[in-house]
């Protein structure tokens, strides 16, 4: 699977977090900054394929920021699938 099969795939995809006190929110381990005026509401999050970057939205569908995605290699992205390989296929 390439790379652009994957952020075709993860174009599709809507998730929603939690924005703390702060004003930030984890997104795999990294901490994002959203802003104050957005704390303790939820938002949601898209991905971008031509930017390569996930987009936070707020309430009434509003962009409040674009997060590049950064130190993730094609593995990481892409999961590793050679341990896959050798299991036996089941229903």
């Amino acid at each position: 699977m390439g790379l652009q099969r994957v952020s075709t795939y993860l174009s599709q995809g809507r998730w929603f977090r939690q924005v703390n006190s702060t004003g930030t929110l984890a997104l795999g381990g990294e901490v994002c900054h959203v802003g104050r005026a957005w704390a303790r509401q939820e938002v949601a999050l898209t991905f971008d394929p031509t930017a390569q970057q996930l987009q936070v939205w707020g309430p009434q569908e509003h962009l409040l920021k674009g997060v590049p995605i950064q130190g993730l290699s094609p593995t990481q992205l892409m999961g590793e699938a050679g341990s896959l390989v050798h299991l036996r296929p089941f229903q």
